[in-house]
């Protein structure tokens, strides 16, 4: 179990140090979508862009998070 918890832990590191080195456009929407529980269309109308906009920087978000923490792990 420990072994988990210090895995779980690194991941954590990593996820919030790649958080912290994303595009703030992108982060904000990683962070409404994810951890908020926001759909793109609210996000969308919070931030007063397009749907398709929310849905690009959603995805590129979080292919520079995958390669982040592939690169650092």
């Amino acid at each position: 179990l420990l072994k988990w918890m210090d895995l779980l832990s690194v991941l954590n590191s990593l996820l919030a140090e790649a958080l912290e080195n994303l595009d703030g456009k992108k982060r904000d929407v990683i962070l409404r979508y994810y951890f908020l529980g926001f759909d793109d269309t609210e996000i969308s109308k919070i931030l007063e862009v397009n749907r398709s906009t929310i849905q690009r920087r959603r995805h590129a978000g979080l292919e520079f998070i995958k390669k982040f923490m592939e690169e650092e792990a």
